[in-house]
């Protein structure tokens, strides 16, 4: 079983008048290639998907977590909390392709990197990653922050404070990985001055199986 468990990053605060909005997956079918696919958008706000992998496919596909495929039993919900029993099944995540195979979803073992650009500037307030993963968040006027925001063989929600970003990039190193719901808002014009500023909160992790090699 894969089970939940608790803990805490220490959190640097701040606040913004605009309203979230959420990048899932649900909206699409497993197999689906978002890497180079254009006109992604979320409450106005466009986006890119690009992938750098350690294997031979640079494709970022949707899979579904509730019918594993590709011998990815390490992917499959649901996720468990032991101390209460309850259970969280993240639905369609993000992955890295291993085989580009559309009608048979399973993630780079290999690992590699996925990369959010936006069309404009956006705040980061949070995201879900499966395993463990570097974050490297750029600003609009260049500049970068990386932090290692979760745990091998853990799937973790992490609240952020990042302001003012063009781009996200997730790097799983040398393994496997999954993204799901970032959440973004808009940068009002007024904070257009604003550049990066970087916190993580309370991050909650539920551990699953490694794939095996």
């Amino acid at each position: 079983m894969r089970f939940l468990a608790t803990a805490a990053l220490g959190a640097v605060l701040a606040t913004s008048g605009a309203q979230a909005a959420v990048i899932d997956f649900e909206g699409f079918n497993a197999g689906d290639i978002l890497s180079g696919l254009g006109g992604l958008s979320v409450d106005g706000v466009g986006y890119s998907i690009t992938v750098d992998s350690n294997g031979s496919n640079d494709i970022a596909m949707v899979f579904d977590t509730d019918n594993p495929t590709g011998g990815d039993s390490d992917l499959a919900a649901p996720f468990t909390n032991p101390a209460t029993g309850a259970q969280l099944s993240p639905g369609n995540v993000l992955i890295i392709s291993e085989d580009g195979d559309t009608s048979d979803p399973d993630d780079e073992r290999a690992g590699g990197k996925i990369t959010f650009a936006f069309d404009s500037a956006v705040n980061l307030l949070g995201f879900d990653a499966l395993d463990d993963v570097t974050l490297t968040v750029t600003d609009s006027a260049g500049g970068t922050v990386t932090v290692s925001v979760a745990k091998d063989n853990q799937f973790a929600s992490v609240t952020t404070s990042f302001f003012n970003i063009s781009s996200v990039q997730f790097d799983f190193g040398n393994q496997s990985g999954a993204i799901d719901n970032l959440s973004i808002s808009a940068v009002p014009l007024p904070a257009s001055a604003l550049l990066l500023f970087a916190g993580l909160g309370g991050l909650g992790v539920m551990s699953r199986r490694r794939k095996s090699a």
